[in-house]
Order: C-alpha cells, then structure tokens, then sequence
C-alpha cells in the first residue's frame, strides 16, 4: 500500500478507512427493514481515507509531484531549526503570571 502525507499534520504513513453515514442511521433503517439492506451495502461499498493521526480526509500520495515537494519542504524545515542562542544580556527575563491549575470538578 502506497504511503500519503496528511496536509494538515503532515503526517506520514498508510491511512485508515472510514466509512460513510452512520451506525445509528444504519440501525433505524434496519428497524425499517426494506431501507436497511441498502445503506448497509451502500455504507460498506463507500469507504475513504482518513489520516491516522488527526483523522483529516485530505491526503496526498507521498509518490506524487505534490507530496514529494511537501515531504522535501517538512525535511527543509527539520534541517533549519536549529536551537536558539543563548542571550548574550545577562538581565534577568521578567516572570510570567501563572495560572491556577484547571480544576475539572469545578464548572
């Protein structure tokens, strides 16, 4: 299976399979019987990729001219990321206000 970059996390690998409509959906038609059967088959016949990671439908194979120009734009991006350099000023930074911790209980 062909590799694909998600164009939005940019995440590379082989994706997931998604079905279309829903499962409840799926259900009511069954509880109606004659309409079940259809969108069973159509649900199962209508599948698409997804990303692994965000689940975002927009992906690019990696063995295209546009996902081979963004693989070489994420590798351009790793190699120039360099560590900042320290501060030659020996001031000290001002201290930031700090939150109070989110309390999940608490609405």
């Amino acid at each position: 299976m062909v590799d694909y970059i998600c164009t939005k996390c940019h995440y590379i690998g082989k994706p997931k399979k998604q079905k279309r409509g829903s499962a409840k959906t799926e259900f009511f038609c069954w509880l109606l019987f004659p309409f079940g059967l259809p969108y069973t088959i159509w649900r199962m016949f209508s599948k698409y990729n997804i990303c692994r990671h965000c689940d975002d439908q927009f992906l690019i194979s990696v063995n295209s001219t546009t996902g081979k120009k963004l693989v070489e734009l994420m590798a351009a991006d790793d190699q120039d990321e360099t560590p900042p350099a320290p501060s030659q000023t020996h001031e000290p930074q001002p201290e930031k206000p700090r939150k109070k911790p989110h309390d999940p209980n608490i609405w």
